[in-house]
């Protein structure tokens, strides 16, 4: 299960008060199609595309101002569910493979990759509270979708050794990075996947896309 944190504050009845949303993502099957041509002997280059599609839940918790007291913080806590999380990825590659010996042969590649996420985040949080206010009970979670592009980078290794069984070791990473600012609330939001701007409630954010992969396949 994926996890990320959401961090900000809010002003309220002129005190300032702490949201903390974490976001969590079931594993869901990724759909990967990729396609290579030799070029020149031992010289490659190919193209793959992979997407992850599916929702995620975000668990609430908040400090909130007290009306009439100053400094004595309420505790709310709350969940969102069915939010939804979409994310496509382009990477290119140009690479080679040689031998070393009769037997074992390595390949290493590596290129630019496009991601592409959409993502559905917590914006603001309504609740309920009574007199004396001491308590307050969340009710519901407001939700705006948002979308980044970003170029990154990936790359791939590949060990094969060829005997009466024939061993293939493939190990390949890929990642993304970006910044961005909004206005409005201060805050920060940071994910394992690809993260986005809060839409028009968190102020700092920084993208971090990610995909690893192992791979160690046996034929005869």
């Amino acid at each position: 299960m994926l996890s990320s944190d959401q961090k900000g504050t809010f002003t309220d009845f002129v005190e300032q008060g702490s949201r903390t949303v974490t976001y969590k993502t079931d594993p869901v099957p990724l759909f990967d199609v990729s396609y290579g041509v030799e070029v020149l002997r031992g010289l490659f280059i190919q193209g793959a595309v992979s997407r992850v599609n599916g929702s995620r839940t975000a668990e609430i918790e908040e400090q909130v101002p007290h009306p009439f007291l100053f400094g004595q913080m309420r505790t709310l806590k709350g969940t969102a569910t069915d939010l939804s999380r979409d994310e496509i990825a382009v990477h290119f590659q140009a690479g080679a493979v040689a031998p070393l010996g009769r037997r074992l042969q390595v390949g290493i590649a590596g290129g630019p990759s496009f991601f592409k996420l959409k993502q559905t985040f917590v914006t603001d949080v309504a609740y309920s509270q009574e007199y004396p206010y001491d308590t307050v009970t969340y009710t519901s979670a407001t939700t705006a979708l948002s979308e980044k592009n970003r170029w990154g980078f990936n790359v791939q290794g590949n060990v094969t050794y060829q005997g009466s069984v024939t061993v293939s070791a493939l190990i390949s990473t890929s990642s993304g990075r970006c910044n961005g600012t909004r206005s409005n609330v201060s805050g920060s939001a940071t994910d394992s996947g690809l993260t986005l701007p809060v839409p028009g409630d968190w102020r700092w954010n920084e993208c971090v896309s990610s995909e690893r992969d192992i791979t160690v396949t046996l034929t005869k």
